[in-house]
């Protein structure tokens, strides 16, 4: 086949074009070649058998490529290629249509692929790349890349991050040219420890507490983990390293500080120490809490609890192997006061206080009028009233009132390392029985002393029996005290019979020690047979004692008797429980006679006899 041109360059000589192949060759062309413009779906210039992919006229100064008959890739009159968009918006606006399309840099070699931007800004903080998020062509999000502040070296830069509440994105973080990560803040502070410190990260806002809080939360099924902000240290210089810390090493801080007008001055922290030698899987550690006292440079430690859960505030805590203590030091000098206040919606309660100073070295207090009351197993056990009345189950009534709510036995009872604790049958008590009788008991086999004016009064001894005045002599003790009645009769020194007595006679009686003292009142109404030739008063509670002298006495009143006598006297009638009655002859003499005579059938004897007892 043959082409012609001719002299307008027209193709002449043929129809259409059926060759499969066209070798021109030593031609030389003045004039473009023109092609119709085409669509998308029927390109100016395509391929045999695929007529809808190729090149065509998208419009003045524009070209597109198309595949399938769809626009793929469009060049604008601006030069803004568009993939996917017949509209270029930039100067490269790639549309997708269904997630996860985008950009791929990929390789299947050892290399890398990068997206740079370049420019050569002449400020500070200016752009040199911006990744826009819009959300229905609304800016909601971007990642700026930036200069840094130094203008002439033009070699630092920052990372910033914007978010948008309502339709305009704003600054909400970055990263600056030092590696610092600001939150809320585009400019690093330096001015914290009242110094030029500045954080390597800097949470920064104002307004509400939502602002500038810092939230940790973890979400687990489980009772084991929960959320954590973990400070750690190792001995190493080295980013990476493990050497292991030493005793006294600080671990982390936790650090409080407030604004003087130009810097930010610690006013409290709480630290983490290494407390003991440390090693493999082996860290004690104390936690110490300090605070920066009114005119104070700096922060003083106020607390700490030690690796052994010791606690000592105002200075160490007190070890004991096995054992916790909670330690409260005073500060300064010893004039100063240790203790703990208890206050209830701001009123000051109660307390417990160390006055050195004073020579107390304890005191707890109520305030006011309310009482100090002591309590286990969700009951009170004692109380101590606003008038220093103390109380052992119940409110006290005087100065120290034990009571025992039920009727069982209650008391006190003193032990020391001599007489033993084992139970309640040792020491010295003082009991109220379920009887209501009460008692008070020397449990050991011991003496029981009465002082007053520090001088021994009274003592019972072990054995029994009462001495006095220091008197330990089981001998002079006295053992016995009775009071009691008897029923006296008169009868002959060897019996009698018949008697009869008005109904109203008596006798009553002390008996102290051995030493009886007995009085009586019988009357006759017949005398009856009296045997022996003297008469006795007998029925005496107590056998006298067979010794001479053991008892004497008086007929104090008589009437009625049988013979006028001046005089009527007792003498004890020994190992009997009688005393023999005397008188003296109205006649004159001075010798007493023992004579049944002086009786009738309605004598009466009114008398008192002491008498010694075995």
């Amino acid at each position: 086949m043959t082409l012609r041109l001719g002299g307008d360059g027209a193709i002449t000589g043929c129809t259409s074009l059926e060759e499969p192949t066209i070798s021109i060759s030593g031609l030389t062309m003045t004039t473009p070649i023109e092609a119709v413009s085409g669509t998308a779906a029927a390109p100016s210039y395509t391929f045999s058998g695929d007529t809808d992919n190729g090149l065509y006229y998208a419009g003045t100064n524009s070209i597109g490529l198309s595949t399938a008959g769809t626009n793929a890739i469009l060049i604008d009159s601006a030069s803004r290629v568009g993939i996917g968009t017949a509209s270029p918006a930039n100067n490269l606006d790639l549309a997708i249509d269904s997630n996860n399309e985008g950009i791929r840099l990929s390789s299947s070699t050892n290399v890398f692929g990068k997206i740079d931007f370049h420019a050569n800004r002449s400020g500070a903080d200016a752009a040199l790349g911006i990744l826009d998020f819009n959300w229905n062509n609304t800016q909601v999000a971007r990642i700026i890349g930036g200069t840094g502040t130094d203008t002439t070296n033009k070699d630092d830069g920052v990372l910033q991050f914007h978010t948008a509440a309502a339709g305009s994105a704003s600054e909400a973080m970055r990263i600056d040219s030092s590696g610092k990560l600001l939150i809320g803040t585009n400019v690093a502070r330096s001015n914290f420890y009242n110094s030029t410190n500045s954080p390597h990260i800097q949470l920064e806002g104002s307004g509400s507490n939502s602002n500038y809080a810092l939230s940790v939360v973890s979400n687990f099924a489980g009772s084991t983990l929960g959320a954590q902000l973990i400070l750690a240290k190792s001995g190493s210089a080295s980013v990476g390293g493990n050497t292991l810390v030493s005793d006294g090493n600080t671990v982390g801080v936790v650090n409080f500080q407030g604004a003087d007008g130009s810097h930010f001055v610690e006013c409290a922290k709480i630290s983490s120490v290494i407390d003991g030698t440390p090693g493999t899987d082996d860290m004690p550690g104390a936690l110490t809490f300090s605070t920066t006292g009114d005119g104070e440079a700096g922060s003083t430690e106020r607390m700490r609890i030690d690796s052994s859960g010791n606690v000592g505030i105002g200075g160490n805590p007190t070890v004991f192997t096995g054992q916790n203590f909670i330690s409260i030091h005073s500060p300064g000098s010893s004039t100063n006061i240790a203790g703990i206040d208890l206050h209830v919606s701001g009123t000051r309660e109660a307390g417990m206080i160390s006055y050195p100073s004073i020579g107390e070295s304890l005191r707890i207090f109520g305030n006011g009028a309310r009482s100090i009351t002591f309590h286990n197993n969700s009951a009170e056990r004692m109380r101590i009233d606003s008038s220093g009345n103390v109380g052992i189950g119940i409110t006290p009534q005087r100065h120290l009132h034990i009571h025992q709510s039920s009727s069982a036995t209650v008391g006190m009872m003193l032990t020391n390392g001599a007489t033993g604790a084992a139970n309640d049958s040792q020491g010295f008590q003082l009991k109220v029985g379920s009887d209501t009788h009460a008692e008070v008991a020397q449990m050991e086999n011991s003496n029981l002393r009465f002082l007053t004016n520090a001088q021994e009064r009274m003592r019972i001894l072990a054995a029994g029996g009462l001495t006095f005045n220091g008197d330990t002599a089981q001998a002079n003790a006295l053992d016995d005290y009775e009071e009691g009645t008897f029923t006296p009769s008169i009868i002959g020194t060897a019996g009698a019979s018949g008697q009869s007595y008005i109904a109203t006679i008596q006798g009553y009686y002390v008996k102290v020690g051995k030493i009886v003292i007995a009085s009586f009142y019988v009357e006759l109404t017949n005398k009856g047979t009296l045997s022996g030739t003297g008469i006795l008063v007998g029925g005496f509670p107590y056998v006298v004692q067979g010794l001479a002298g053991s008892g004497s006495g008086s007929i104090a009143y008589f009437n009625n008797l049988g013979i006028s006598v001046s005089a009527l006297q007792l003498n004890a009638r020994a190992g009997t429980g009688q005393a023999y009655v005397n008188h003296i002859p109205a006649g004159g003499g001075s010798a007493m006679v023992n004579s049944s005579t002086i009786l009738a059938n309605t004598t009466r004897l009114d008398g008192v006899f002491s008498y010694r007892t075995s």
